[in-house]
């Protein structure tokens, strides 16, 4: 028998309306290494165990003996140097091919300043190895079933509330780009979006909301579970037009006041926090439009200004404009100024005035 030369493996996949939903190798791997390096330690707060203990102690239990293995190293080292945390781990692995492999990183959040560290393109040639040294291939192979549970379990959210559809709706077009779920079982804290140049990939923590007793039944529970994609994608349509537009910038300060609670939640700019404010906004409004659930409504927009989105009452009530003016904004590309001019109202409004 020859000998396999190359890594190379698929992940399992379903679609729902137009979604793709998925345990993506990539990430499965990605959290092995920073279950077992020191990724845990720097972001503790990253990797709050709801039900899935089970799965990162086995993770453990097989894999620390490769704790001080040159990747893992590495890896750390990317974290300790280049602030790589929250999204920028999984857009790093999500770009990378069937066999674990890229000849450029494009589109990506920390580019200007990896593209010019050789470590990362050094990091990702390493992997190639260490996945056979693991045998990570058998390892992501004998879990299929579990997988296959997952995607199982989420699918009924997504055939019961087309988001797709709501896309179309509210923003006024589909993106062009593919929509894709990325089930991640063992980092269970934060949804991710990595936003790619042909796909949008919406990493959500499957684990959150499940209860142990019945771990694989989302009756009930796929109110919640559509919120977190609902929010991912969004970013696909409302971050290219705050781009476009450049009403708003990296280097203006329409939100000093909130600027430091902000950078605490990795949204230092003007043009973070404003996208920030308009899907949450969304969100919220919804849970109004498709739940008619005022209390979860009126809950949610507490919850988003006790966060620090103190502006998400003017954004609502932007939203309510725009959602009682289609007849003269077909796209939420054209009322976006609106909303900015709000926010800007508002704020002067609230400036003492000279006696």
């Amino acid at each position: 028998m020859k000998e396999e030369t190359n890594f190379y493996l698929e992940s399992i996949i379903k679609e729902i309306n137009g979604i793709k939903i998925t345990v993506d190798f990539r990430t499965e791997l990605l959290g092995i290494i920073m279950i077992i390096g020191n990724y845990k330690e720097k972001y503790p707060f990253l990797f709050n165990n709801y039900e899935n203990k089970f799965y990162v102690d086995n993770i453990i239990k097989e894999f620390h003996q490769y704790k001080e293995d040159k990747v893992i190293k590495d890896f750390d080292e990317l974290v300790e140097n280049h602030s790589f945390n929250y999204d920028a781990p999984f857009t790093l692995f999500l770009q990378l091919d069937n066999n674990l492999k890229v000849d450029k990183l494009d589109n990506y959040i920390f580019n200007d300043r990896l593209n010019k560290d050789s470590k990362v393109y050094d990091f990702i040639v390493e992997l190639n190895d260490f996945v056979k040294k693991i045998n990570f291939k058998k390892y992501y192979q004998s879990n299929l079933e579990l997988y296959e549970k997952m995607l199982n379990n989420i699918s009924g959210a997504f055939k019961k509330y087309n988001i797709t559809e709501f896309f179309k709706n509210y923003y006024g077009y589909l993106n062009e780009k593919e929509l894709i779920i990325n089930l991640t079982p063992l980092t269970t804290d934060g949804g991710y979006c990595c936003n790619l140049e042909d796909k949008i990939i919406s990493c959500f923590p499957i684990y959150k909301e499940m209860k142990k007793e019945k771990l694989y039944d989302s009756t009930k529970k796929e109110k919640y579970i559509i919120q977190n994609p609902l929010h991912e994608f969004s970013h696909g349509y409302v971050n290219p037009i705050t781009e476009e537009y450049k009403i708003l910038t990296e280097k203006t300060n329409l939100f000093d006041d909130i600027r430091n609670t902000m950078k605490k939640m990795a949204y230092p700019y003007d043009t973070e926090i404003i996208n920030e404010h308009i899907i949450r906004g969304i969100e919220a409004r919804f849970i109004k439009l498709k739940h008619q659930d005022d209390d979860w409504y009126t809950k949610r927009i507490e919850q988003e200004k006790a966060l620090g989105f103190i502006y998400i009452d003017t954004i609502i009530d932007s939203l309510i404009t725009y959602e009682n003016s289609r007849d003269k904004y077909k796209t939420l590309k054209e009322f976006y100024p609106e909303i900015i001019k709000n926010i800007i109202t508002k704020k002067e409004m609230k400036k003492p005035r000279n006696k």
